[in-house]
Formats: C-alpha cells, sequence, structure tokens
C-alpha cells in the first residue's frame, strides 16, 4: 500500500463485503452478488395478495453464518386512492433467532404505505448463531382490496476479515483475568491514536501517549500508563517490546487488546524517547540541605597550601 490512509480504506471495503479480483497481476475489488436463500412465493408465483386477516406469517430455519439482507415491497400501494389514510397499509415484522434459541439476532417492524413501499434490513448471523431461524409476519390493514407484496431473504458471504474480528474477541474473553479488561480500536489514517513505551521495572508495554482525536481516547477506557497484556486473544506478557509492536502492525484494521489499569497513583516518567520505572506521585523526595544548616553534613577541611 502506499500510504497507511489506503491500507484502511482497502479494509474497510473488505468488511462491507467486497472481494478481491486480480485481473492481469492487479487486485480490484468487486461487490459480493446476494444469493436468494428465500423467496415469497404462494401457489407458485412470487409474491402474495393479502387483506386483512389473511395468513402472512412465514418461517424460514436453518440459517448458516454469513450476511443478510431482507427486503419487502409493496410496489402497487403508490397507486391508491387512499392515500394518507390506514386502510392501505401493511405491517412487516421481522424476528432472527440464534440457532440455539438464547439470543436475538435482529427483531424488526416497519408500516409500509404509499408515501415508503420499501423495507430494507440488514443483519449478520455469526457463526456460534448458526443454523438461525428467520420469521416474517406480514399483516394487511386493508378489509376489502387486496394488498401485492413482494419479498426476498439475500445471503452474503462472511467477510473473512469480520470471522477474525469475532475469533479475536471469543479468544480474547477465553484468557482475559480478573484484573484485565477487553478494548478495540479500529485503525485509522493515523493509527489507533496511541503510542506504546516499555517499563524496565515492570517488563510490559505501556500506553506512553493518546491522541485526543484517536480511536484510542474515543474508547473512553485507556489512560496513560495502562499495561498491554493480550493482543487479538493471543497473550503477550512474556513477548519484548519488539515482538508485541510487530504484533501490533499485523492487524490488518480492528485490533482486540488485553489491558490492564496502571497502579493507583502511578504515571510513567518519560526520559528522552523511552519510558522508564512507574513512579509513586505519593513519595517525595526531600530537598536537599542548604549547606551550613544544621542538616548538612559537616564540610571537608581546607587542604594546606604547599609553600616552596
Amino acid at each position: 500500500f502506499s500510504s497507511l490512509q489506503t491500507q484502511q480504506m482497502f479494509y474497510t471495503l473488505l468488511e462491507k463485503g467486497f472481494e478481491v479480483s486480480f485481473k492481469n497481476g492487479k487486485p480490484s475489488l468487486i461487490k459480493a452478488e446476494g444469493k436468494p436463500v428465500w423467496v415469497l412465493r404462494k401457489d407458485g408465483k412470487e409474491g402474495q395478495y393479502l387483506r386483512k386477516g389473511s395468513d402472512g406469517r412465514h418461517v424460514v430455519p436453518g440459517l448458516p453464518a454469513g450476511e443478510y439482507i431482507f427486503k419487502a415491497e409493496t410496489p402497487e400501494l403508490h397507486k391508491s386512492s387512499l392515500r394518507g389514510t390506514s386502510a392501505r397499509e401493511m405491517t412487516v415484522t421481522m424476528d432472527v433467532t440464534s440457532g440455539d434459541g438464547k439470543e436475538k439476532i435482529r427483531v424488526a417492524t416497519e408500516e409500509l404505505k404509499s408515501a415508503r413501499p420499501i423495507m430494507e434490513v440488514s443483519f449478520t448471523v455469526w457463526q456460534k448463531q448458526s443454523n438461525a431461524t428467520f420469521v416474517v409476519e406480514f399483516k394487511s390493514h386493508s378489509v376489502f382490496k387486496k394488498i401485492y407484496v413482494t419479498s426476498q431473504l439475500l445471503l452474503f458471504p462472511l467477510p473473512a476479515i469480520k470471522e477474525e474480528i469475532m475469533q479475536a474477541r471469543r479468544e480474547s474473553k477465553a484468557v482475559i483475568r480478573p484484573d484485565e479488561y477487553i478494548v478495540e480500536l479500529t485503525k485509522g489514517a493515523g493509527g489507533v491514536g496511541m503510542t506504546l513505551g516499555w517499563d524496565k521495572v515492570l517488563k510490559a508495554a505501556v500506553v506512553k501517549t493518546i491522541d485526543t482525536h484517536g480511536a484510542a481516547a474515543r474508547t473512553k477506557k485507556l489512560n496513560i500508563g495502562d499495561l498491554v497484556r493480550g493482543i487479538q486473544g493471543v497473550r503477550v506478557d512474556k513477548l519484548s517490546f519488539r515482538k508485541i509492536i510487530k504484533r501490533l502492525r499485523s492487524v490488518p484494521r480492528t485490533v482486540v487488546l488485553l489491558m490492564t489499569k496502571a497502579p493507583e497513583g502511578y504515571v510513567p516518567v518519560k526520559t528522552g524517547n523511552r519510558t522508564r520505572k512507574i513512579e509513586n506521585l505519593k513519595v517525595r523526595r526531600k530537598a536537599p540541605p542548604v549547606p551550613g544548616s544544621p542538616e548538612a553534613p559537616p564540610l571537608p577541611p581546607p587542604r594546606p597550601h604547599s609553600q616552596s
């Protein structure tokens, strides 16, 4: 990459579902196409006509991991002569539950009317939530005339970079200790918005500076002197400073860190470009005594002058 900004733009597009394609040895990004996993059909025809009281409930089980877009449209509503009334409206409710039934992935409700006859909702099913169940229900408010509705559910492959972030979160939670906390930093054009230094006494990487406008400051969790204990779910307690920095730079986009708060009352003391030991602010050294005072040590006797 020609710059850090170009690199982060590339990874942002990958997170949004673009794929890398090589043509004549040159990489290019193409938008991944969605695969229909469900299309609303009635009597073998696409779409369904519904009036008030009609059965418009549909269940789609066994959704695999991936990114989904649900679309519903009532194309004939804008032609209705009863604009501005609820008589020609339709309520669409969708619900997605994880495979084990313990987690609600997405719930959404929207009123389709002449002013807004289209509904579009996106959601993600992660690997641990796979085999999810999708339920959608269409309720027409029209008593006499049926309302025509079309709908489909599209599946997009889960970007590898997003799966890596989820893996880092899971592994970080597996190795976290009681005195530690997890923080996520998304790299921008200026990095993560902080610098690290090495503390020789603690033998650990510590937060040296924090950019007030960077990702580290926006988390409102990090402070000067906090210790780095893990990166992407891998503990770095015994790694050298050089290896810790190398591991941080190898993370493409979102950094998942395990951190420990600096001891209370401690701040890093800088010497040049290095960070040396963290000293206790409560311990203050006394000023040196004034020569000649009772606390001052006795002065050495004067040296005798040599006679020629």
